[in-house]
């Protein structure tokens, strides 16, 4: 469920960043009254700032508990098994990774182990 509410988000953020460039070239002509338009404007900077949030595993990582150190280590991993659904399974392929898996907190890895006993 979490997977598909990322992938929902993303494709949303996606749609919404098409207009950014749109905006720009009206800005840069400056064919926007600023006054007129003051809330598209603040509209199209909350749709800049959010596609500078955190990634999307970045926040799901964290909801599982897994220590900060770790979800850095991961996020350039997790990116490596995107033919996979779901993040629990995802984590399971980073397990049979030993390179990586070693380099967990044993924090880290207790979470992961918990899914391969589900």
């Amino acid at each position: 469920f979490i997977d598909t509410l990322f992938k929902v988000e993303e494709f949303i953020k996606f749609q919404l960043s098409k207009i950014i460039p749109v905006f720009n070239l009206f800005d840069g002509h400056q064919l926007l009254d600023k006054e007129k338009n003051k809330v598209f404007i603040q509209c199209i900077h909350l749709i800049e700032s959010y596609g500078s949030v955190t990634d999307g595993y970045e926040r799901i990582l964290e909801d599982m508990r897994f220590p900060s150190e770790d979800i850095i280590l991961m996020i350039n991993e997790i990116d490596k098994y995107g033919e996979e659904t779901g993040t629990e399974r995802k984590l399971i392929k980073i397990r049979n990774d030993r390179e990586v898996f070693e380099k967990l907190s044993p924090f880290g890895r207790k979470i992961i182990d918990s899914y391969i006993n589900k």
